[in-house]
């Protein structure tokens, strides 16, 4: 598999999209230009970086700088640098911090900073390979929520349930427990729950659980035909945006009734937690819990399980996108279009170990590559998999989009949910003027809450000190009183 990324990345360099390229090189009049420096402000870790000690293909950025010299005439120097959280990505450029040419913020990030008028619209006249390869789903997930014309996607996920059925004396009971949220709150799993330390996807969750009745009512509604997907979806998306003063008051009092229960909060460690069998269930975004079902099993032989549960979660991505101070937008387009290429997608893909919203038939040949079970695992277990919802329309005409697969329920459902799970999944919106009400019930949440004993304990430590402090005092009284009836005798 790595051996054939090389090599298709490999061929990347050396131009096999020419006529493309080229369409584009007119496009953008680079003949004028001579020398540039492009600045990509990105995620850590978020793109393929070569490691030259094992012969590998060169960085995605080596790539791109080469393929701009041959096919566009540019001497283009990038400058290349990492953010942790959108948060300080935002603050970064909102400050004045950088001048960036090309960004990737979330979603969520996106729709903000279009709020408040920093981004530039798109040019897809100057984006073919993003227009023909991008997963036509997710162009139109994009639409939807109408931030389309400022940003091109590049990676994509899900926020889900990572589990260890064999945590539990009863596996089949926990398989069945985890299609729901409200496993979270449940004393069966005290102790052993480690939750995602993100507002966000923290408050989604609470939301799921609140109003667990209301939207199994509503998926019952759909499975009936009583509303179609599209207005199960829409109708969806509303409840898990809701942030009106109620539901702000349930979710405050749902998350304080979590925290007598969970393990604790994480920001990264929950995968290695869930590897060494620290917890037993870790809310996860789709990319960790890949690498933490990938490690389980090379290190354990431990099978670990990922859930996307039944009342719906969030789908979320990272786009790219060209801030209004641009200096260098023409080529902050090609670079999008670069790394459009299904061949670099896959590349990145197999580095970064999250899902690439482009498409194509690199892209899919490689996740065939990872999961399509070879006809002599092909068992009762094994399940049909269609993807035709994310590759229709990207990849050479007559390719057959289905296989079976035994990573049904792991590692393949955290990379491409089902079309049946797609429709539960919902982008969440902008906070808006409520922002600062739900940071309010979120540090709330995050404070600490002590049990009994540790005040017990904390009392008597005060006492302690208090008594210490008390006969330190008394001694030095009677050291002075000492001291002066010595000298007074003196």
């Amino acid at each position: 598999m790595k051996l054939k990324n090389i090599i298709i990345a490999l061929g990347a360099t050396i131009g096999l999209v020419a006529p493309i390229s080229a369409r584009s090189a007119k496009a953008i009049n680079v003949k004028a230009l001579t020398s540039v420096t492009l600045n990509i402000y990105n995620w850590e870790d978020y793109m393929y970086e070569s490691d030259e000690k094992d012969g590998s293909a060169p960085s995605v950025i080596n790539q791109f700088v080469t393929y701009a010299a041959s096919e566009l005439n540019l001497d283009v120097n990038v400058n290349y640098t990492t953010f942790s959280t959108n948060e300080d990505m935002y603050n970064a450029y909102a400050l004045g911090k950088g001048n960036y040419d090309l960004i990737a913020p979330s979603e969520y990030m996106i729709m903000r900073m279009i709020r408040e008028d920093m981004l530039q619209e798109l040019n897809y006249d100057l984006l073919p390979n993003y227009k023909q390869y991008a997963s036509h789903y997710f162009q139109h997930a994009l639409e939807e929520v109408s931030i389309d014309k400022y940003s091109a996607g590049y990676m994509w996920g899900t926020v889900g349930l990572v589990y260890n059925p064999l945590a539990s004396s009863n596996p089949n009971q926990m398989h069945e427990d985890m299609k729901s949220w409200s496993s979270l709150w449940d004393p069966t799993y005290k102790g052993l729950v480690s939750i995602k330390d993100s507002m966000r996807d923290t408050y989604l969750i609470a939301l799921g659980y609140i109003y667990q009745h209301e939207l199994t009512r509503l998926n019952e509604w759909r499975n009936k035909g009583l509303i179609t997907n599209e207005r199960y979806n829409e109708e969806l998306t509303s409840i898990l945006n809701r942030t009106d003063d109620l539901t702000l008051s349930l979710v405050d009092k749902a998350l304080q009734g979590l925290k007598q229960n969970y393990f604790g909060l994480e920001v990264d460690s929950g995968k290695n937690d869930m590897i060494t069998g620290k917890v037993a269930v870790n809310t996860a975004w789709s990319g960790d819990a890949v690498y933490a079902m990938d490690t389980a099993e090379e290190e354990t032989g431990v099978e670990l399980y990922y859930s996307l549960p039944s009342e719906g979660s969030n789908i979320w991505f990272d786009g790219w996108v060209i801030p209004k101070n641009a200096k260098n937008v023409d080529v902050a387009h090609y670079f999008i279009d670069f790394v459009s290429r299904p061949e670099i997608a896959a590349l990145n893909m197999d580095y970064i170990g999250y899902t690439s919203a482009i498409a194509g038939d690199a892209v899919f040949e490689q996740v065939k590559d990872w999961y399509e079970a070879s006809p002599e695992e092909i068992d009762e277990d094994s399940i049909l998999v269609d993807l035709t919802y994310f590759f229709e329309g990207t990849v050479s005409e007559g390719k057959d989009l289905t296989f079976y697969s035994n990573y049904v329920g792991r590692q393949l459902t955290a990379q491409y949910p089902s079309a049946e799970e797609i429709s539960r999944l919902v982008i969440m919106q902008d906070f808006g003027d409520r922002n600062d009400a739900v940071i309010a019930i979120w540090t709330s949440f995050k404070s600490t809450t002590l049990t009994w004993w540790v005040w017990l304990v904390l009392i008597l430590v005060a006492i302690l000190i208090a008594i210490y402090i008390i006969r330190s005092v008394i001694k030095k009284q009677k050291s002075a009183r000492h001291s002066r009836r010595h000298k007074a005798k003196a």
